[in-house]
């Protein structure tokens, strides 16, 4: 009894998995009185989410209900819960439904608990294959719960189409209750969706569809269903629910209207498709173009037949479509014509939007035939152009019917303007924007002309539909020359447009239109037919009426007439005025209203005083009247009049330029601020362009110009500027004028510009004989290409080839840049609308086009059946000779229409062509045919776009690259949008053998749709169709394809949204659910912003920004100085550098009260934004900003940097940073001080733009400005050289150019200034870096910045030696050398001193890398050398002696990093500070204390020199697959080269640089035969680790670089046994010495990683011994063992007897050679023999023991041949060697072979297959290591006695020290001395 009341004791937890049925019932109790009370996140419920599956599949079924219920109150309160749904709604169906009423009723209530919670798509999944279980009950329970479900919730939670397929299947099944129960969901249904449920059952049973309508019937009169329960996510819905019927309750109202509106469901989404080409009668397209019109007639009524379904399959039909538009096209037969309307309109209405691709093909035809007068068909035709209308929008079509529109059939025309005007009905507001209109209203204009009435009601209908639709202020502008009887009857059938066609709408009866309330100050206006007018100033400003027809059918109406309302106040127009303002219309004066108006503003006296001879007295008479107009109100100056003063005799011929200056002026002000007319404008435009060319007086003819082309319209101004100043003879005249033009264009844009005027006049001063008209015409091309782009070429082709090259040159330069916005423009006065402003919020209306310049040529009647024809031929020379006839077409007209035939569909077909060269011919014209017919190829692109990206699938890369050249081609003339409707994306990407197209088109969508800004939602649901694609992708077999496909998740997420992507992953299985919701979060953290809106450049600056916008306005004219104490405008903000005066507004204007205080800023100084300078690199990397590289600074990238520093920073110091005034650029310094002390993290943050805000300040004229720039520079390299901080590249980049323009200032302090900041810039970015910069600067014209940066250059390589000299010393000194010969004293003095400082560091060398001097500078050179006197003579001491420094040397520690960066990143590398070389050598210190690296530079055959530069971080991957072999390999030897720098940096990135070639199995042939110098490079890093000097390294991080360095490079390459077996002897000896060195060194215990890497150091150990060249690693262990067995711990000579022991094990007989094996082995005996004292260092002499094992061994496995290895053993006959091999083998009597020449020159070499200078080389290591530099010297007396014939005195020679030459000759010499006594 105990045993069984155990459970008791147990958590609860572990009792709702106990197996006895007690203990769970106990347990699921204590649960539902805990859920309970829980908070619904508290995380007891994360405990039993495994667990809430079993309790309601419980075993026993009474305890199972307790499991519901503790499920229904977990369900119900846990957040968690939703992951349970699958696996618990799957049990209840499969346990609890076929048992008992208790479970089941328990089981739907928990199902129903989580479709609340937000899961109602996994729960309607489990019923749904529970409809498919054999049990009726768990069926009858399924349809059950589906019922109450879609009951409770309705049908916008419940999904309806999903149930229809399964659920008409059970209306047959066996058992009564299933069907009854299915009867109940479908009557459910209805009164959730209506009618629409019957299309999907028209198939059924006829009984069963009786009692159902009965049912239906029933239900009907109980009013539409309301939602009764919600979700969690519509708690919103729900409470606006409650009160609405609180509110009902509370007044006493029924519930008479709908709380919710129905969800309205259209059939035809519920109906399945059906497939109908497979069924078309197989000679269908031979017969349907038969003689006999009997079979064409069969066949089409099969046709008609099959496509009159409601609903289509999507699939080709291209071909069918075309063979029924040629019986509608070309049929001469009416019956047959109807069929083939009606079938087109039946595939219309079955396809819908997927017929969208052949609907302008069919709109074509259809319009054609509108020529017949036969009611039937036109009835027919009218049907069917509507339905593929609505498969279609206007944008794609109108071009189309503007053709139409002006056909010479009025049929034709009549009804193409009744079926617009019914599509016109039909289309958006939105849609029918002003670019759209304008294409519209010429042809309507002329129809309304037209002397047919049909044709003039149809265009009367369009109008009137367009004002309905539209409004107004759309059409109006367009229409406004229309009289007064044919507004009217515009405005009558606005009212009726609806009643299209002499159709009644569809919809219901039009609602009456309210009329506009009148303002209440404006009185009652009489009815008047005329329009009234107002008068300001003498000017008639005309208003149109606003006509309204009543509906009761009057054909015209009096009309009120609203008036313009005009306000000297500063305000904004009224809102509410609906009409449209024409442009001012002034009548011209009379002399005496002249004289009048003249009277009001001056005397007479002051007239005759302006009209004076004198003209002193002119000048005073001007300038008084200029004050008096600057007084008077803007609105009631009298523009006209006081022109027509000015304009007296002498006028504006005035010769006195005083006068005629004050003049313009006083004109441009009137201009500027009063009402200023047309009329006005042209009494003085030709005469002000007559004084442009004058040099006193020209600038301000042109001020004048530009303020008049303001207030009277620029094109205008423009045409009659040029027309003028063409006719004038003298060229200055024209010169200047096309000059003002061609900047005038950049300033005010392309808009009401006559383009075509423009580039005539051009033509024609491009043949003016005067170089500067010349000149000026190429200015005005390079302005107008700045807009048009490089498409201007083609309009001067027919110029000279030497005129084109000129031309070619302008549009270069403009290459690339986007055009400007519009700084100048019409202007806004007194609140009121000039007419190029947008009175509504329109879309932006397009730029200039090509149909604005040129005349498009027609060439349908040259694409002719025959060539068609052709273009099909089976023989692949015909197809070649009609694709080069297309070719010859569209190189002849060069801009063509749309209208091209059958030439689509033709081509269509050629991208399928098996022959490559006929489709990429094809690609080809279609990338030319999209540029000539421009924005009019988007209604061909649904044709063709599929086939072009089926392209992306071919084996061929130069077929992709032309589909994606003529993909991109196409989509420069179209929207993105045109291409992602449909599913054709997700189609091409769905198969998955093309894994080419999978990798091309998403890499394509990535790069286009991340500058897309918005998707219209046809386009969004296209790529919600992709969605299951691209998570597919995601997991393909094909690295590259996942590669892609997750790359372009963050993009598909932006215009899609993160939950629809999760819920794509819905019917993933759950592994792989699992993998892609991690890359979907990882992918959410990515989402690229989306791309800064286009400025509309049509549009004029505002003059007023508003409150928190940001406006950036031009104006050519300084600001007027104000009367007014100087008070700062808060947020004002100009740009002192330019010509113009760039104006920001920040923030809110300032107050308009002077007594009011400035508003107080209280936002801080500098904004967080996280990762903004990493986006920042990355948007210039991307091009997607300006590079900051100019000579003087640009108005962009000003704009640019404030644009930047506006997101970072505060506005109060962003209007200090960008004043005119110095004094505020002081503030602003000073404001930054202060942050460096309080916020400098933010600081940092910043640094990049900061650094280029100073570079601004450089520019500047104030000394003081400059001055304190630099101590603020000086400041904060302090801070951050005190942080450890390392400036990157693209910081770097931006900066010091322009520091070290001011190297080369005159005064001395700025000098100063800039030569300290070089120097602690040093101390963040690498001097080998810094070098580069410096050389650049010795190539200025300013003599003096040459000598400084030649100085920087001196004391470079004084203080880190010639290695810092890039790209490599030779050419840094050839550079450096050209300057000997300046003609600068200075220069030439600073020049020989930087090479002096690389000779006191090289030597003699240096005279070599200088290259060939003349005699002269080479003089020069050997002189100063002479003079410096730096090399100290050798020592006096004779006696060689082991080198031991008198003095220590000192060495700077580097700074220490906090972190290692990751060598991924550009992040600039750490400063390594060396020793100075001049300081080492001239003092006694001993010569073997120099640098190693410096002494292995000059051993060959390995470059050091190369291995030791800290050479420029180069990405490898990126980069080879690019280059040739010897550019690859070049990289790879730099690579390399950086593994052994000093700094960590460089070396850990050029380590992660080599393992990304080791991961890539193609790339490792660029390592072969780099093995030895790869790890030499390595084993001297190794030795600066284990220097005592170096021990730095460990407190930066040496535990991650030794990880690093072993980890990714030792480990990869001897894993590859390939690569490892190339490794030398004399190479693996230094190598297996030190990482042995390691293991057992103290340095292991203080790591981080301690364990992990003494795993990882044995692995490679163990590596190394397996897959070397076993000849090589046994010499270079028993090498190691010799060296180091007297003078090693005993734990490192063990650790060689374990390798050893390794190697013994691994013996077999492939071992070859086995002679220098033997070789170290008898070395190793003839060292120590058996009586040595170093062996009773070691426990049984084990050493000994374990070489004599190997080689018995070795003797074993070879036998007697080991006899014939024995020819590299010196003396054999007394060799300890040879004894024993004889005595194991038996061979006593056999001889040894003798030695041959070859093998006494393989005795002189170490290793087999080593070079004697490879061998000398290490021993030049050992000779400079203090602990083995005696053995190195006897080493090398060795190497001397063995190869008597080596020229080793040149060798000692070359070395880079004479002291250290003398060296070792002393110690050769002694150990000569040594062996003869």
């Amino acid at each position: 009894m105990a045993d069984d009341d155990e459970w008791k004791k147990l958590p609860t937890e572990q009792k709702v998995q106990h197996k006895s049925w007690k203990a769970r019932s106990e347990g699921y109790k204590e649960c539902l009185k805990k859920f309970g009370t829980l908070d619904e996140k508290n995380p007891e419920f994360s405990k039993y989410l495994g667990h809430v599956k079993k309790f309601v599949v419980d075993s026993n079924e009474l305890v199972r209900v307790q499991g519901l219920e503790v499920t229904l109150v977990f369900v119900q309160n846990a957040a968690v819960a939703g992951k349970t749904s699958g696996e618990v709604v799957s049990g209840i169906i499969s346990k609890c439904f076929n048992s008992k009423p208790r479970l089941r009723e328990l089981g739907i209530q928990v199902c129903l608990m989580y479709v609340e919670i937000d899961r109602n798509e996994q729960v309607m999944e489990e019923a749904l294959k529970g409809l498919e279980n054999k049990q009726p009950k768990v069926v009858h329970a399924c349809l059950d719960l589906i019922t109450t479900a879609l009951s409770e919730f309705g049908s916008k939670v419940i999904a309806v189409k999903p149930l229809l397929k399964p659920c008409i299947k059970l209306l047959d099944h066996r058992d009564k209750n299933v069907r009854e129960a299915t009867k109940s969901l479908f009557v459910t249904m209805y009164r959730w969706i209506g009618p629409a449920i019957k299309a999907p059952l028209q198939g059924i049973n006829a009984v069963m569809l009786k009692e159902l309508e009965d049912g239906w019937e029933r239900v009907a009169s109980e009013g539409s269903p309301h939602q009764t329960r919600f979700m969690r996510s519509q708690q919103d819905l729900r409470e606006k629910m409650e009160a609405k019927q609180e509110a009902q309750a509370a007044s006493g109202e029924g519930a008479s209207e709908e709380v919710e509106a129905e969800v309205e469901v259209d059939p035809y989404d519920l109906t399945e498709p059906v497939e109908i080409l497979s069924k078309l009668p197989k000679k269908f397209f031979e017969d349907i173009e038969a003689k006999k019109w009997q079979d064409r007639r069969m066949m089409l009524e099969e046709c008609e037949k099959l496509v009159s379904v409601p609903k289509l399959v999507p699939d080709d039909y291209g071909d069918l479509v075309k063979a029924l538009k040629k019986v509608l096209s070309k049929d001469t037969n009416i019956l047959l014509v109807v069929i083939a309307i009606k079938c087109i309109s039946a595939m219309a209405l079955g396809l819908r939007k997927k017929f969208q691709p052949y609907s302008h093909v069919c709109i074509d035809g259809m319009l054609e035939r509108f020529k017949e007068k036969k009611a039937n068909v036109v009835a027919a035709l009218q049907e069917a152009t509507d339905s593929v209308y609505a498969t279609t929008n206007l944008p794609a079509i109108i071009e189309t019917c503007v053709e139409y529109l002006g056909h010479k059939n009025p049929a034709i025309r009549a009804q193409t303007g009744l079926f617009m005007a019914r599509a016109l009905a039909k289309t958006k507001a939105a849609v029918l924007n002003k670019a759209t209109i304008k294409i519209l209203v010429p042809p309507l204009l002329k129809n309304i002309e037209h002397s047919t009435p049909d044709v003039r009601d149809a265009a009367f209908l369009c109008f009137g539909t367009i004002l309905k639709v539209a409004g107004e202020g759309k059409l109006m502008p367009f229409i406004a020359d229309l009289d007064k009887l044919k507004m009217d009857k515009v405005g009558a059938i606005t009212e009726s447009a609806e009643k299209v066609a002499g159709k009644p709408a569809a919809s219901a009866a039009p609602s009456k239109p309210t009329a506009p309330a009148p303002a209440k100050s404006e009185p009652a206006r009489p009815k008047s037919a005329a329009p009234t007018k107002s008068v300001i100033n003498g000017v008639e400003i005309f208003n149109l009426k606003k006509n309204m027809a009543e509906k009761g059918g009057q054909r015209r109406k009096e009309t009120k007439a609203s008036s313009f309302q005009v306000s000297n106040s500063k305000g904004s127009c009224n809102k509410c005025i609906e009409l449209f303002i024409t442009r001012a219309v002034e009548q011209e004066l009379g002399e005496a209203a002249a004289e009048d108006l003249v009277a009001t503003v001056i005397s007479e006296e002051e007239k005759n005083q302006i009209l004076n001879n004198n003209w002193k007295e002119r000048l005073a008479g001007l300038q008084a009247l200029f004050g008096k107009i600057k007084g008077m109100p803007p609105s009631s100056i009298p523009c006209q009049a006081l022109v027509k003063l000015l304009i007296i005799k002498p006028g504006l011929k005035d010769n006195n330029f005083n006068c005629l200056n004050e003049k313009f002026n006083i004109i441009a002000y009137m201009a500027q601020n009063g009402t200023f007319s047309r009329t006005s404008a042209g009494l003085c435009l030709t005469l002000t362009t007559d004084k442009v060319g004058d040099i006193k007086c020209g600038a301000a003819a042109k001020e004048m110009l530009t303020a008049v082309s303001e207030a009277a319209g620029f094109g205008w101004a423009v045409e009659e500027v040029l027309a003028h100043s063409m006719a004038q003879k003298n060229p200055k005249i024209q010169s200047e004028s096309i000059s003002w033009v061609a900047t005038s264009i950049v300033q005010f844009g392309m808009a009401g510009l006559n383009a075509k005027l423009v580039i005539e006049k051009a033509k024609v001063a491009f043949t003016a004989t005067n170089p500067a008209v010349r000149a000026a015409a190429l200015s005005l091309v390079g302005s107008l290409a700045l807009f048009i782009g490089e498409k201007l070429r083609m309009l001067f082709e027919n110029e000279k080839p030497a005129l084109l090259q000129q031309i070619d040159a302008e549009i270069e330069k403009v290459k690339g840049q986007s055009p400007p916005a519009p700084t100048r423009g019409i202007k806004k006065k007194n609140g009121s609308l000039d007419v190029e402003e947008q009175s509504d919020e329109d879309a932006e209306e397009p730029g200039l086009s090509m149909d604005d310049l040129v005349t498009r040529v027609d060439i349908s009647e040259k694409i002719t059946d025959a060539l068609i024809t052709q273009m099909a031929d089976k023989n692949w020379k015909e197809r070649k000779e009609a694709l080069n006839s297309v070719i010859e077409i569209l190189n002849e007209a060069k801009v063509i229409t749309a209208n091209i035939g059958d030439l689509t569909t033709s081509l269509k077909a050629r991208l399928s062509d098996s022959n490559k060269i006929l489709l990429t011919t094809t690609l080809n014209i279609l990338t030319q045919l999209a540029s000539a017919m421009g924005p009019h190829c988007a209604k061909h692109l649904q044709i063709l776009s599929a086939s072009m990206i089926n392209v992306l699938a071919d084996s061929k890369p130069q077929v992709r690259q032309a589909a994606l050249k003529c993909m991109n081609a196409w989509l420069e003339n179209t929207k993105m949008a045109a291409w992602l409707e449909g599913d054709m994306i997700s189609s091409a990407l769905s198969v998955q053998k093309n894994i080419f197209l999978r990798i091309e088109l998403l890499s394509w969508l990535a790069e286009k749709l991340v500058d897309v800004r918005k998707l219209p939602p046809s386009a969004k649901e296209g790529l919600e169709m992709c969605i299951p694609v691209i998570l597919g992708c995601c997991e393909d077999r094909s690295g590259e394809v996942r590669a892609k496909a997750q790359g372009f998740l963050p993009v598909i997420m932006r215009h899609i949204s993160y939950d629809k992507m999760v819920r794509g992953t819905s019917k993933l299985t759950p592994t792989s659910k699992t993998a892609i919701l991690t890359l979907l979060d990882k992918a959410r953290e990515q989402i690229p912003a989306p791309p800064p809106a286009a400025a509309k450049p049509s549009k004029p600056a505002p003059s007023v920004a508003p409150p928190k916008e940001q406006v950036v306005e031009v104006a050519d004219e300084p600001p007027v100085k104000q009367t007014a104490p100087a008070k700062e405008k808060k947020g004002l903000v100009t740009f002192p550098y330019t010509s113009k005066h760039i104006v920001l507004n920040f923030g809110k204007p300032a107050p308009t009260s002077r007594k009011a205080p400035p508003e107080e800023d209280t936002t801080p100084m500098f904004i967080a934004l996280p990762n903004g300078k990493e986006q920042r690199m990355k948007d210039e990397a991307k091009l997607k900003t300006i590079k900051w590289h100019f000579n003087v600074p640009r108005d962009e990238l000003i704009v640019q940097l404030q644009g930047q520093l506006s997101t970072c920073v505060s506005p109060s110091l962003i209007t200090e940073m960008f004043h005119m005034d110095f004094q505020h650029h002081l503030k602003a310094i000073v404001m930054l001080n202060q942050a460096l002390e309080t916020n400098f993290d933010s600081t940092v943050q910043c640094l990049d733009i900061l650094l280029r805000w100073l570079t601004l300040r450089f520019y500047d004229k104030n000394t003081t400005v400059h001055i304190k720039t630099l101590e603020y520079i000086k400041s904060l390299f302090d801070k951050l050289i005190q942080s450890n901080y390392r400036m990157t590249e693209y910081e770097v980049s931006a900066f010091l150019p322009h520091l070290i323009i001011k190297i080369g200032e005159s005064k001395d302090n700025i000098r100063k200034a800039v030569h300290g900041i070089i120097k602690q810039l040093t101390l963040v970015y690498p001097a080998s870096k810094l070098f580069l910069y410096i050389m650049d600067g010795t190539k200025s014209k300013n003599s003096r910045q040459r000598s400084e940066c030649l100085d920087e250059v001196a004391l470079l390589i004084e203080t880190y030696g010639v290695n810092v000299c890039q790209p490599s010393l030779p050419k840094a000194l050839k550079e450096v050398a050209t300057n000997i010969g300046d003609r600068d004293k200075s220069v030439r003095s600073s020049a020989l001193n930087a090479i002096v400082a690389a000779y006191n560091v090289c030597g003699d060398v240096v005279f070599k890398h200088v290259g060939r001097l003349n005699e002269k500078d080479m003089s020069m050179l050997e002189e100063r050398v002479k003079r410096s006197g730096k090399f100290g003579e050798a020592p006096t001491n004779p006696e060689p002696q082991a080198p031991a420094p008198a003095k220590k040397q000192t060495k700077e520690p580097r700074p220490q990093a906090p972190s290692l960066p990751n060598p991924q990143t550009n992040t600039a590398n750490s400063l390594e500070s060396m020793s100075d070389l001049h300081s080492s050598a001239s003092s006694h210190n001993d010569p073997v204390t120099v640098s190693i690296q410096r002494i292995m530079s000059q051993i060959q055959p390995i470059d050091f020199d190369r291995v030791l530069e800290p050479l420029p971080e180069i990405v490898v991957p990126s980069m080879l697959p690019g280059f040739n072999s010897a550019k690859a390999n070049s990289v790879v030897d730099m690579i390399i080269s950086q593994v052994a720098c000093i700094n960590i940096n460089t070396a850990i990135t050029a380590m992660h640089e080599l393992y990304e070639i080791l991961k890539h199995k193609d790339k490792h042939h660029l390592l072969e035969g780099k093995v030895d110098q790869l790890f030499m490079s390595s084993t001297a890093q190794l030795r600066l680790m284990l220097d005592s000097n170096c021990m730095v390294w460990y407190e930066i991080g040496l535990d991650r670089f030794i990880l690093c360095f072993f980890t990714i490079i030792l480990s990869e390459i001897f894993e590859l046994k390939s690569l490892a077996s190339e490794a030398s002897s004399y190479i693996l000896l230094d190598l297996f010495r030190f990482i042995l060195h390691l293991l057992l060194s103290t340095l292991l215990s203080k790591l981080s990683e301690a364990d992990r890497m003494t795993e990882a150091l044995n692995r490679l150990v163990l590596r190394i011994l397996e897959n070397c060249d076993p000849t090589a690693i046994m010499c270079a262990v028993m090498n190691v063992l010799t060296d180091s067995i007297e003078s090693a711990p005993v734990k490192f000579i063990e650790l060689v007897v374990k390798c050893l022991w390794k190697l013994g094990r691994l013996i077999h007989e492939t071992l070859n050679p086995v002679a220098p094996v033997l070789q170290a082995i008898d070395k190793f005996w003839s060292s120590y023999p058996k009586e040595h004292p170093v062996y009773d260092r070691f426990e049984n002499k084990i050493t000994l023991r374990s070489v004599k094992t190997l080689l018995i061994r070795l003797s074993t496995e070879l036998g007697v041949k080991i006899m014939e290895e024995l020819y590299l053993i010196k003396n054999p006959e007394s060799s300890m060697v040879v004894r024993a091999i004889r005595k194991t083998c038996g061979a006593e009597n056999v001889k040894i072979p003798a030695r041959s020449s070859s093998s006494e020159q393989k005795e002189n070499i170490r290793d087999q297959g080593v070079s004697p200078d490879a061998q000398l080389a290490a021993i030049f290591k050992k000779v400079s290591d203090r602990q083995q530099t005696k053995n190195g010297l006897h080493e090398l007396y060795d190497f001397k006695m063995a190869n008597p014939d080596y020229d080793l005195e040149s060798k000692i020679s070359s070395l880079p020290l004479d002291i250290f030459q003398e060296y070792i000759r002393r110690g050769l010499e002694k150990i000569e001395k040594e062996k003869k006594t």
